[in-house]
């Protein structure tokens, strides 16, 4: 086990990554799982368009634990890594988007709701209660009932779903009478 601050480096365009782990190794395997390289971090897309062969690894320094985080800016500072997205120390945990991403973010949510039909709009809301990857247990969704049982909306909130239900309605009966005439 080697604890400390490691980089991959991209070998057809020199581009690199760095990061901090308790166990390089280790991470290293995470970085290439498939799990991984679903992700849309900017090295595992690096990854999947390169593939896994076109990268080389290092161990940077080998550190305390306590040291990772302050060590890693030192690093990322020095190296200025193309892959990485932010300055280091926090991974990804502590890591805190902008108002201005969390509201384009939020736009382009709205496009995308937007563009759908109803009945993909309707699979969404219904993968989304059903919690198809981690169904909750019933108990879970008890608790959950009791804890929300009560609580009354803002009226901003009630403007809202009204706002949002007159709409939905709308396109229901756009559709329809779009279904009927053809």
């Amino acid at each position: 086990m080697s604890c400390g601050i490691y980089c991959i480096t991209n070998c057809v365009n020199g581009s690199k990554y760095v990061g901090m782990s308790k166990d390089i190794l280790r991470r290293w395997c995470e970085h290439v799982t498939p799990k991984y390289l679903k992700k849309n971090t900017s090295i595992a897309r690096a990854f999947r368009k390169y593939g896994v062969a076109a990268f080389a690894w290092e161990i940077l320094e080998e550190c305390q634990i306590k040291e990772l985080a302050s060590r890693e800016i030192f690093w990322i500072a020095r190296m200025n890594p193309r892959y990485n997205r932010t300055s280091g120390g926090e991974g990804t945990v502590n890591h805190k988007v902008s108002k201005k991403v969390r509201m384009l973010l939020s736009v382009k949510g709205r496009q995308q709701w937007a563009r759908m039909t109803i009945a993909q709009q309707d699979a969404r809301i219904k993968n989304n209660l059903t919690g198809r990857k981690n169904p909750h247990s019933q108990k879970t969704k008890d608790l959950l009932r009791d804890k929300n049982l009560g609580k009354k909306h803002s009226e901003e909130t009630k403007r809202k779903m009204s706002q949002s239900h007159k709409l939905r309605c709308e396109r229901i009966k756009h559709e329809q009478s779009n279904n009927r005439s053809s």
